[in-house]
């Protein structure tokens, strides 16, 4: 890094820690056109898109961060969140193991991760969600159970 873009880093961190994020965005970007291989201001310009809710350009910044630093495991976690946003659970659990592999005591990567795991995996295109009820229960358990059917439990009233 150049004593000029140093200096803009540093300011866009202020601004940045400051709540100034419209200006860190600037102030980041102007440290990048002083220097393109800084990828810091990467991350850090990937952090702001995501909390803006551009997960897409977030996406890119992120993946151009882990290009110049590949083993920074902060990178790969922070590309597995995205990634786990978009909805894309299996690229999001392999960045999460990335980070891991890189930092095996990396906590936050291992929550990631763990959250990760424990959602279900993706419905197919068509699949049809049917809530279970009691008839449906009791059918399966009749299906299971004996050939003999049986009646589906109903409330009484009053």
């Amino acid at each position: 890094m150049t004593t000029a873009s140093e200096h803009l880093f540093k300011k866009a961190i202020e601004a940045h820690r400051n709540g100034a994020v419209e200006n860190a965005k600037i102030l980041y970007r102007e440290v990048l056109t002083a220097d393109p291989k800084n990828a810091a201001a990467y991350g850090n310009l990937a952090i702001i898109a995501a909390q803006q809710g551009d997960l897409a350009g977030a996406e890119r910044l992120m993946r151009q961060e882990i290009r110049l630093r590949p083993n920074t495991p902060a990178g790969y976690h922070n590309l597995g969140s995205v990634l786990q946003q978009q909805g894309r659970l299996a690229d999001a659990i392999a960045a999460h193991r990335h980070a891991i592999k890189l930092k095996p005591d990396y906590a936050e990567a291992f929550l990631a991760l763990g959250n990760g795991l424990r959602q279900p995996p993706p419905l197919r295109r068509g699949a049809i969600i049917r809530k279970p009820t009691i008839t449906s229960a009791c059918f399966s358990r009749c299906k299971a159970g004996s050939s003999r059917r049986q009646r589906p439990i109903t409330r009484r009233s009053g």
